[in-house]
């Protein structure tokens, strides 16, 4: 997902934020001055694993869920989000058995 954000400044110059969301999350500022687009500054916050805080690109971090959350075919239990923070282990998680 990529998104531009164009303003006016008072001084006439135009200045665009562009954002790249991947697994993380990435920040690109582009000024345009004497009729040019320039890149002025880029920054990438990086999504880390087992910090409790759900960034871009995880699912989970730490937490645990009722599996009917995760997916409505079970009926109980509770699921943990995994290791790689990409989703939740489901080990626990009951079925009706039918």
């Amino acid at each position: 997902m990529t998104a531009m954000n164009g303003q006016q400044n008072l001084t006439g110059h135009t200045n665009c934020l562009e954002f790249s969301v991947q697994k993380n999350l990435t920040i690109t500022l582009y000024q345009v001055f004497s009729g040019a687009l320039h890149k002025s500054k880029t920054s990438t916050i990086i999504a880390v694993c087992g910090n409790g805080v759900t960034e871009n690109g995880e699912v989970c971090d730490g937490d645990t869920i009722q599996c009917s959350e995760w997916n409505a075919d079970y009926i109980g239990g509770t699921a943990t989000c995994n290791s790689t923070c990409d989703g939740y282990n489901e080990g626990n998680c009951e079925t009706d058995g039918w």
